[in-house]
């Protein structure tokens, strides 16, 4: 054991030696114990007992409850415009799908040859 290890030693033996307690330290102990102790609850409150608070914690409570509603209304007009391009967007596909259609439908005979003849006018049987 080197010397500071011993030094440590000595120091806890020291300060953890059983020592009698001063006088009346019982009587202090207990009578702690059976004082009435406050609740925290009517000094968590009693700031609130004042009228100013309770003015501006009714105002807080309005503005916002005002503000929920605004943002909250908001988001539904957003929803309902999004609503709205969606099925915009639906249209418009559902409008370029069928020319595509109509496209390749006639690009398809072109190629086969039955829209030459239609082309030209004259009909080959």
């Amino acid at each position: 054991m080197n010397r500071a290890e011993r030094d440590l030693e000595r120091e806890l033996r020291t300060a953890l030696t059983r020592r009698q307690p001063s006088p009346g330290l019982s009587e202090r102990i207990l009578a702690r114990v059976e004082e009435p102790r406050e609740s925290w609850w009517p000094r968590l409150v009693a700031p609130f007992r004042l009228p100013v608070m309770r003015w501006a914690v009714t105002c807080l409570m309005v503005v916002s409850i005002a503000g929920g509603t605004f943002v909250y209304q908001r988001h539904q007009q957003e929803v309902a415009r999004g609503l709205a391009a969606k099925q915009q967007l639906m249209i418009a596909l559902h409008i370029a799908s069928s020319k595509m259609q109509s496209v390749q439908y006639k690009v398809h005979t072109i190629g086969t040859g039955r829209g030459m003849q239609n082309l030209s006018g004259t009909e080959n049987r």
